[in-house]
């Protein structure tokens, strides 16, 4: 698999949407291949730093900005949500190929990247329903983690500061046959 493809064309796409999107769902399918060439993907580091370069920080500096601004920017954050989902969905892809990808990408600091996404407040809305797709594709993510006892440590705290989580949680801990 020639990974050098995919970071050229990530690093040449300028519609910052779209283009990458399509991009990153090619490197997926790549990935889900076989274990083989999961694992070439995720050896790639340069291409993992173009993923969170162009598709995980755009989403989320779109999430810092203020939401009440012209249409212009609420655009903008619409285009950051797509790649930032697909970019979830090959980070899912590759931990699924094995324990070893999922501790390599916890320790590159992705998978806590991907915690910002759980922690931000929600969204009323046209970003209301992206938002939440952005938060269930990086639970799928960290919930493959966990399986493989990675980053254990951290989820009580994520769990207890996420807006989203807390009422599951709190519904849970709260619920009679709970123990």
């Amino acid at each position: 698999i020639q990974m050098s493809v995919m970071i050229r064309l990530l690093s040449h796409v300028s519609d910052g949407g779209c283009g990458v999107q399509k991009c990153i769902e090619m490197v997926t399918f790549c990935a889900r291949h076989s274990m083989l060439a999961a694992a070439r993907v995720a050896k790639c580091q340069e291409l993992l730093d173009s993923v969170k370069s162009a598709c995980l920080l755009p989403a989320m500096l779109a999430e810092d900005d203020d939401l009440s601004l012209p249409n212009k920017t609420e655009q903008k954050h619409i285009d950051a949500f797509e790649p930032s989902i697909a970019a979830m969905e090959l980070l899912a892809v590759l931990c699924q190929s094995g324990k070893p990808i999922a501790q390599q990408l916890s320790r590159s600091g992705i998978l806590s990247m991907l915690k910002q996404f759980l922690l931000a407040p929600t969204a009323d809305g046209i970003l209301g329903p992206r938002r939440d797709s952005q938060c269930e594709a990086a639970m799928q993510v960290w919930r493959i983690c966990l399986v493989y006892g990675i980053d254990t440590d951290t989820s009580t705290t994520v769990l207890l500061q996420s807006p989203r989580l807390l009422p599951l949680t709190t519904t849970t801990v709260m619920s009679p046959g709970w123990r």
